[in-house]
């Protein structure tokens, strides 16, 4: 707890800002998209620093882009090559959670459309 707390002193007004407003989406989600949510978080928190840092680096790439952009871009080869589906499907629920546009990841990773 001390540790969430000292992160979020250590934040920038912007970063501490749009945590309040990913908060504030998160109470709105029904009690299935929470669990969803906590459950992609989970997943996450628990992988290897080095392999969070690569995939928060995507998502902040993804949230940069308009939709349009986004969902041509998830569709490329750059980003299925990029990373193996489980990652991609990790990237994806995450971004699906808080993010405008079709984000949801797709039944199968693999599936181009």
């Amino acid at each position: 707890m001390e540790e969430r707390m000292e992160r979020f002193r250590s934040m920038s007004p912007e970063e501490k800002q749009k945590l309040r407003e990913r908060m504030a989406q998160f109470q709105q989600m029904d009690p299935e998209e929470q669990e969803r949510a906590r459950h992609a978080f989970r997943r996450f928190t628990l992988l290897p620093e080095d392999r969070r840092e690569l995939l928060q680096g995507e998502m902040d790439t993804l949230r940069r882009l308009g939709p349009d952009e986004r969902r041509r871009y998830i569709r490329s080869p750059q980003f299925r090559d990029k990373f193996p589906p489980p990652d991609r499907r990790l990237v994806l629920e995450m971004m699906g959670l808080f993010e405008p546009g079709p984000m949801r990841p797709p039944r199968n990773p693999d599936d181009h459309e």
